[in-house]
């Protein structure tokens, strides 16, 4: 009560100077309609201004929210997307055979072998002569060694190195050290696909054979002879060819579908039958 008393004792000249400020108010807005009109129009337009901030700042913390359920559904649909291309070959399969006895078989729950974990990126870069990605999933989220990444729109973006429990970190397209197994959808050609350390926005398709069929605007998929993703995921387009100075092999420049200086969310590929799969490869290097 002290406090209060010497509180309004020290700032008495102020508290006086606000309350004649609103009483003058309050008399200029109550004895003229003009006055109390502006007032109300000025009044509307402070509290739509402060709800819309308001709004603003809601939207922006709620916005990483969303984002991630955004992700966690497109991981949904990779899957779905990868059951419907089976079902797609079994349709193509009964076509080719033209046996009216054929009857479809349905695909099982689970059929898939691969999984997709949503993730988000904390750490990125594009300039640098090595380029690395690190995700904020690691070893307690499911996420091994080994495992590809793709953009939040399916499309080719690197292959984890190494984890910790909470994190991993991705060695991305922009990297000399990446080397991608691809092939060009329409013919099935395929080579290495390979960074040069130039433009973020390209990358090489190399050690295609000579014979190998192309055109520009051509789309270069994954090959699907490696572990780590599946076959046919998007990688880029086909811009233009470059000279060989062997004659041995074509060496086709590609633009990337994946822009590394906007992405933000990712999936992470795991193949459920990789172990099994780079066993029985290993087996047979042997």
């Amino acid at each position: 009560m002290k406090n209060l008393i010497r509180f309004i004792f020290n700032n008495f000249h102020w508290l006086l100077f606000f309350a004649l400020i609103y009483f003058s108010a309050w008399l200029l807005i109550n004895n003229s309609e003009i006055q109390r009109s502006r007032y109300l129009v000025i009044s509307h337009e402070i509290a739509g201004r402060m709800h819309t901030a308001s709004s603003g700042i809601s939207s922006y913390i709620h916005l990483k929210r969303d984002n991630e359920a955004l992700t966690e559904r497109i991981a949904g649909l990779e899957q779905e997307l990868m059951l419907c291309r089976k079902q797609l070959e079994n349709i193509n399969h009964a076509a080719h055979l033209r046996d009216s006895t054929f009857v479809m078989q349905p695909i099982p729950a689970g059929f898939s072998s691969w999984r997709f974990i949503s993730a988000r990126l904390v750490h990125n870069s594009i300039s640098r002569t090595e380029n690395y990605i690190t995700l904020n999933r690691g070893t307690n989220d499911g996420v091994r060694e080994n495992m590809g990444v793709l953009s939040a729109k399916g499309t080719v973006a690197g292959l984890v190195m190494s984890v910790s429990p909470n994190f991993s970190r991705v060695i991305s397209l922009l990297n000399p050290k990446s080397r991608l197994s691809c092939k060009i959808s329409s013919t099935n050609f395929f080579g290495s696909l390979l960074w040069d350390g130039k433009d973020p926005r390209y990358c090489n398709l190399g050690e295609l054979p000579s014979h190998a069929v192309f055109k520009t605007g051509d789309t270069i998929v994954t090959s699907g002879y490696s572990a780590t993703f599946p076959e046919g995921i998007p990688v880029g387009i086909v811009t233009d060819a470059l000279e060989q100075k062997s004659g041995r092999s074509n060496y086709l420049r590609i633009n990337l579908l994946t822009d590394f200086s906007t992405i933000r969310e990712v999936l992470i590929v795991e193949n459920r039958k990789r172990d099994e799969q780079t066993k029985i490869e290993k087996e047979g290097a042997e």
